[in-house]
């Protein structure tokens, strides 16, 4: 129990570190994507959500789809903010930051999320390590607090990657055949590739990436080439 609860709380240590860095000075620049593209798509994804209009939320082929739907949700929340008076609804400061907002929390979440199959793939001071370089990264920082889709799509990825590994026992120093996967890791990580390809097309890497993970864990696990014949658990769990 004490396990389990330092974990968690090192869990929510690492989103406040992760966060922080990308709401520390929100909008103070602006990238020629946001200003042309993704701010008027999210813009246009809340006002077509809010008139009914679903087909008008075809904006764009990334697809973009959680970009646009965390911009607006950050605009709805600015909405929501404006009409309580709370803040300037001419700040063009404001609007920046709030549709960004979302986006940094998205990132941030995964960032906290991915120390569980870190903790579990390597030794905890390791993916302790690894998780705050991951929310410190400079580059990673800079794209995370962004009204864009390549953190988005870097963060959903990487951790369909992690969760992927532990699915297929990559945690044990000596997996035991036969033995099935992990369905609710796999399934977290069907999710997270899920998000991903909503995100951005070049998601599709990921299917035939997991697959390789499948196919390494059922060799890991293999004590001889004859125990390949057994392939159906492990069919039925990448489909």
């Amino acid at each position: 129990m004490r396990a389990d609860r330092s974990a968690w709380l090192l869990g929510a240590a690492i989103f406040v570190l992760a966060l922080l860095p990308r709401v520390w000075a929100p909008a103070v620049f602006v990238t020629v994507d946001e200003a042309y593209h993704w701010l008027e798509r999210a813009l246009r994804f809340r006002q077509a959500l809010l008139a009914g209009d679903y087909a008008a939320t075809n904006l764009v082929g990334h697809p973009g789809v959680t970009t646009m739907w965390l911009g607006a949700l950050g605009l709805h929340l600015r909405s929501w903010l404006i009409g309580a008076g709370m803040v300037d609804g001419d700040s063009l400061f404001i609007y920046r930051a709030l549709a960004r907002l979302p986006v940094a929390l998205a990132n941030s979440f995964c960032i906290a999320l991915a120390y569980a199959p870190l903790r579990r793939l390597f030794h905890a001071r390791v993916a302790v390590l690894a998780a705050l370089l991951w929310a410190g990264e400079p580059f990673l920082v800079a794209h995370g607090q962004l009204l864009h889709v390549d953190a988005l799509l870097t963060s959903f990825l990487l951790v369909g990657v992690l969760c992927a590994l532990v699915a297929f026992r990559f945690d044990e120093a000596a997996p035991a055949w036969l033995f099935v996967p992990r369905w609710r890791w796999l399934v977290a990580s069907g999710a997270c590739g899920a998000l991903a390809l909503l995100t951005k097309s070049p998601a599709v890497l990921l299917p035939p990436m997991v697959g390789l993970i499948a196919l390494a864990g059922l060799l890991r696990a293999a004590p001889a080439w004859g125990a390949l014949r057994d392939w159906r658990p492990w069919l039925r769990a990448y489909a």
